[in-house]
């Protein structure tokens, strides 16, 4: 029987084979921010492997094994109501440590989003589409099939904002000043007609307009009848918005 003798030397190789092959350990250090401020519950993963979450201080730290020269990808990412946030992504090389060291990969990871609210736009609780959505004084879209229209925004001016939503045929809906990230807004629109009041008097045969008659709807005044001549006579146009029972003008003549 043949015996086989390794040498110091041999045994230390194949040890150094063997650990590399395993691993080597390194401190993984991440800390997570949003708009600047710590952020809490990120998810961390680490080559496709979620390894935890950030705490309340927005920091992950933990102790990994992974192959020295192997690439190494983190990606962070959390999910808030109300907000649409980018992961953050980076990746670096493992080094091989020095004999009986533990190297630290420190990252700061920064999460860039989007904040958005909802609105839907609908007349009597039917869906209203193709509605126009105005931000700011700013088109910002229309709504869908379903009425509804999604507005993202980054951050608003410290008096909030003017939203508005119209269509032709309906009323205007308005909603001014401050508002938060997950919000629903229902913009009840209501049909709006053009109401024309005719002033006529006939004197000899003949038919003239009465300006300056005073114009009421529901016992609400509207508008006076213009200076118009001829045979249609004097009129006030009034565009109106009709409810169930009742009948409102929008303040135009």
């Amino acid at each position: 029987m043949m015996k086989r003798l390794f040498s110091p030397l041999c045994v230390l190789s194949l040890t150094m084979m063997l650990a590399a092959c395993a691993g080597e350990k390194m401190d993984l250090t991440v800390k997570a921010r949003l708009d600047g401020q710590p952020a809490s519950a990120a998810a961390v993963t680490v080559d496709g492997v979620q390894e935890g979450v950030t705490g309340s201080d927005g920091v992950f730290a933990k102790t990994l094994t992974k192959k020295p020269g192997a690439e190494v990808e983190i990606v962070v990412a959390k999910e808030m109501p109300g907000y649409r946030i980018k992961p953050w992504k980076t990746s670096f090389t493992m080094k091989l440590p020095k004999k009986g060291v533990v190297d630290t990969y420190a990252f700061d990871a920064d999460l860039a989003a989007t904040r958005y609210v909802t609105i839907v736009a609908t007349e009597k609780g039917a869906p209203i589409a193709e509605a126009t959505v105005t931000a700011g004084g700013k088109e910002a879209g229309k709504t869908d099939a379903k009425g509804e229209f999604v507005y993202e925004y980054t951050e608003l001016p410290k008096g909030g904002i003017d939203l508005a939503v119209t269509k032709p045929g309906y009323s205007t809906w308005k909603k001014t000043g401050a508002m938060e990230p997950g919000q629903h807004f229902e913009a009840v629109l209501a049909k709006r007609v053009r109401v024309t009041v005719t002033a006529l008097r006939e004197e000899y045969g003949q038919s003239g307009g009465i300006a300056g008659l005073a114009v009421s709807v529901d016992k609400r005044q509207v508008g006076r009848t213009d200076a118009r001549a001829g045979e249609e006579g004097a009129a006030c146009d009034q565009r109106a918005r009709l409810h169930p029972g009742i009948v409102e003008d929008d303040g135009r003549s």
